[in-house]
């Protein structure tokens, strides 16, 4: 009898164990595919993006306005005809040559989604230590919508930032002999997405 108790105790103990084995099966295969869903589709749009930043630091090395005015979204082009001639200012501020950086670095912040995939991806693009031939180092910086499911005409570069890097340490340590009109030069333009994003956005909350 004590034998016949002892093996039930053992198969109880058994079954349990197997029943915990595959409730954890069964949730790592949900986050499985509910992370690989989302990588299967950030991936390549971020390869994407890495293979525009490379576009980018050509069209800065060889001064090609054209090439990085390409990168921008077809209504920043359309609504600002000058943005070519931004865009040389904007070069002209890298003094020298670029001769090395690192590799572009993407993130994705603005994600707005629904059962069909993502209506809107947008972040930015990040490339640091940028060096030039007379010892000057900068960082560049640009935001993009990788997606705009309803209006593609959003998708591309919406701004570029480049950052001298010495001239910022010394704003961040409130030098007042340095502006940050020194530190930094943009182009941008006020094609915010807000009108587009947020009642998607409330429709989705609600």
């Amino acid at each position: 009898m004590e034998n016949e108790i002892k093996r039930l105790e053992k198969n109880k103990s058994v079954t349990i164990v197997v029943m915990l084995v595959i409730m954890l099966a069964i949730v790592l295969s949900a986050c499985t595919v509910l992370s690989g869903g989302d990588t299967e589709y950030v991936d390549p749009k971020t390869k994407e993006v890495i293979g525009q930043a490379k576009t980018m630091l050509q069209g800065v090395k060889s001064g090609d306005t054209e090439k990085i005015a390409n990168l921008f979204s077809p209504i920043a082009k359309e609504k600002h005809p000058e943005l070519e001639k931004d865009i040389k200012k904007w070069m002209g501020f890298i003094d020298g040559k670029i001769i090395s950086c690192d590799d572009p670095v993407v993130d994705f912040w603005d994600k707005t989604w629904d059962e069909d995939g993502y209506i809107i991806l947008g972040g930015s693009a990040e490339i640091d230590n940028v060096k030039t031939d007379t010892g000057k180092t900068y960082e560049i910086i640009y935001g993009l919508y990788a997606t705009v499911r309803d209006h593609p005409e959003y998708e591309g570069v919406t701004d570029l930032l480049v950052i001298d890097t010495e001239k910022q340490e010394q704003v961040n340590m409130e030098d007042k002999e340095i502006d940050l009109s020194d530190a930094q030069k943009s182009v941008g333009y006020d094609l915010s997405l807000i009108h587009i994003s947020e009642p998607t956005r409330l429709q989705l909350i609600s």
